[in-house]
């Protein structure tokens, strides 16, 4: 009774929420991420502008098997430069409860939580609510950084290193990462253009130059196939990894 389907019109999707939070009910959203494109202005005049608390589950934020037009990687490129917006990415069952909570109980933003087309990993640490979420650390002068579920099992084997988790995707504190010489990112979820981008930028100001290792999406459009043959094909030939299991 207190769902509302949009169906597939997304401009309206977004602008009935803008309408039911002036009235003052709290919002969620559920969209794909490639259908957000398609509400985009709706977003940034309508519920940025007048500083909406919206909470967006974006699905999809990932490859996908759906075909290429689909492929859900593009977003936090594209929305990183407006103001008032929040972005998480989750990456088993407790972290995705907690940043939902989080996210819910922030009246201050529009908050987005990624959801990738796989499903998240059983609880695998300790969870609470913290930007960057760190699993091991023992003052290493190297960070292994992961994203998402999947990135969580690319990154959880490094050896040598700290291993955190990003959690807040617009990265507003970095303090955690300036001392450190070295940064390995797995994130395979987003092009360069989105997190990585922002990572540089916030490292560039804080006047820290660690050697960046990065293994993300190319911006380009990635073509149709299962997720499988997909992460095989980005991990052997555009990260020149071995075919390491990346989650279910």
């Amino acid at each position: 009774k207190q769902c509302i389907d949009a169906r597939i019109a997304e401009e309206h999707a977004m602008l009935l929420s803008a309408g039911l939070l002036i009235k003052g009910k709290r919002v969620v959203l559920a969209i794909y991420s490639t259908f957000l494109q398609r509400a985009i202005d709706e977003l940034i005049e309508n519920i940025l502008r007048q500083k909406l608390p919206l909470v967006i589950f974006l699905e999809r934020a990932s490859l996908v098997e759906d075909g290429s037009s689909h492929q859900g990687i593009f977003d936090v490129a594209m929305l990183s430069s407006l103001p008032n917006l929040k972005m998480y990415a989750p990456y088993d069952k407790t972290s995705y409860e907690t940043v939902s909570k989080h996210a819910y109980e922030d009246i201050n933003h529009c908050s987005i939580i990624r959801v990738p087309r796989e499903y998240f990993l059983e609880d695998v640490a300790v969870s609470c609510y913290e930007p960057i979420q760190f699993l091991k650390r023992e003052n290493n002068k190297k960070l292994t950084l992961g994203i998402g579920p999947r990135g969580y099992m690319l990154a959880k084997d490094a050896k040598d290193c700290d291993i955190a988790m990003v959690l807040d995707l617009t990265l507003e504190d970095i303090s955690s990462l300036l001392s450190y010489e070295e940064i390995e990112v797995f994130d395979p979820y987003q092009t360069e253009a989105g997190f990585v981008k922002n990572l540089k930028e916030k490292l560039f100001d804080r006047d820290a130059h660690p050697k960046l290792i990065i293994h993300s999406l190319k911006s380009k459009f990635y073509p149709h196939g299962s997720l499988q043959d997909q992460y095989e094909r980005l991990q052997k030939i555009e990260w020149n990894l071995p075919n390491k299991e990346g989650g279910k």
